[in-house]
């Protein structure tokens, strides 16, 4: 990834900084500091309703927090 970009996400493709690497690798990793990766995954075309947003998958990542027993961040 090139310096000074974010997670991303397009259709079949997910992008992550190195910074990101600790919480992709492990699941003590992704349970507390998963936030970027859940809201990511829920942007893939294949199971992406038309009307979602760049807001509203965040609903997916309360979600994915809730299920691994995580406080929001919100």
């Amino acid at each position: 990834m090139p310096g000074g970009v974010g997670a991303n996400a397009w259709h079949g493709c997910n992008g992550f900084p190195r910074a990101y690497m600790d919480r992709l690798c492990t699941v003590a990793g992704l349970r507390p500091r998963g936030w970027g990766l859940y809201h990511e995954l829920d942007q893939q075309a294949a199971y992406q309703a038309d009307q979602l947003t760049e807001v509203t998958v965040n609903v997916y990542s309360l979600a994915a927090q809730r299920t691994l027993g995580q406080a929001s961040n919100l």
